[in-house]
């Protein structure tokens, strides 16, 4: 068993950032899930984008009663510009942890997340940064309580990137001497965590831990609600395709996030799907494709039952997916 000393010491290293925009709701609970770990941080590092909503005196307060709270404000906003990786940028400017721990202000942190990523990063010092399963926080019934998972190996989120981000963002704690001077693509509005992650899965060896450290919470606010989230979406996936420029459009249709669940654009899917699989021998970009495939599949049948029976059938062996 670690003593209290060598825990202390644990607890010198880290540097946790969290952007925050009128989250009021929200942010006192975030910012307690991150007092309350079970190793403490050494600096808490709060960039505000000029909310106003109360969250700014909701911040000054917890500021004022905790010196390791580090609280930065951005100018006043132009318009509706969302400048949460400007945000995220100036948090890591100023970061003076040898670790740096992700923190989103509508989120909870388990209370061993840090101890628990702390000695996994110490134990395996091949890695650079990892993150874990999250648990979803919702007022929906339905969704409440169930588990999010990623891949847990580098090999796995280096081939998940071309689908989605490798993280959940606010469940990542990485070595800053990993993360040298890279920084968030500021052109990024609203999937800027996608971006930034599977950029740096080309330069780092990442890894989730098979628990949930965080509760992830659902609203009807999140960035992943706005048409904007599909752009940048898009734009990372253009970026990450293991596929020629012609096939790029049957790309989009298997692996965006838009509903593209009409018959044509899912025999285009199910074929590219195929194409690849013959393509490319790796075992991990297959499980990759059929992931993404199954995910279409199940949707497609909860938003076009009609398309989904026409679906199987033209290709019959889609039932054999369905029912692993």
């Amino acid at each position: 068993m670690e003593s209290t000393k060598d825990m202390d010491q644990l607890s010198a290293n880290i540097s946790v950032i969290m952007p925050v925009y009128n989250a009021k709701n929200y942010v006192s609970a975030a910012i307690h899930s991150i007092l309350q770990q079970s190793i403490c941080a050494t600096e808490f590092i709060i960039v505000d984008d000029a909310s106003t909503d109360g969250t700014s005196e909701l911040l000054n307060l917890f500021a004022e009663k905790y010196s390791f709270i580090k609280l930065i404000r951005l100018g006043e906003r132009i318009g509706q510009e969302r400048r949460t990786a400007k945000a995220l940028n100036k948090a890591l400017d100023v970061a003076t942890g040898n670790y740096i721990a992700w923190m989103d202000a509508d989120d909870l942190a388990d209370h061993n997340r840090f101890e628990k990523q702390l000695k996994f990063l110490q134990a395996h010092t091949e890695i650079d940064a990892c993150g874990s399963f999250a648990e979803i926080l919702s007022v929906n019934a339905r969704q409440n309580g169930r588990l999010l998972t990623k891949p847990l190996t580098d090999d796995a989120l280096k081939v998940y990137t071309v689908w989605q981000s490798p993280f959940f963002q606010s469940s990542v704690m990485m070595k800053a001497a990993s993360l040298g001077k890279n920084r968030y693509d500021e052109s990024y509005a609203y999937a800027e965590d996608y971006e930034f992650f599977s950029r740096l899965a080309k330069c780092m060896q990442l890894a989730n831990l098979p628990e949930p450290l965080l509760f992830y919470r659902m609203h009807d606010k999140q960035s992943i609600h706005q048409q904007k989230f599909i752009i940048d979406i898009e734009r990372t996936l253009i970026r990450e395709a293991k596929c020629p420029p012609q096939s790029l459009a049957n790309h989009l249709c298997l692996f965006d996030y838009r509903s593209k669940f009409s018959y044509l654009q899912m025999c285009q899917a199910v074929k590219y799907a195929s194409q690849q699989k013959a393509l490319i021998n790796d075992t991990l970009w297959h499980s990759c494709i059929d992931q993404a495939l199954l995910y279409k599949l199940k949707r497609v049948i909860r938003k076009q039952p009609i398309v989904a029976v026409r679906l199987v059938l033209t290709f019959p062996s889609l039932v054999v997916k369905l029912a692993l």
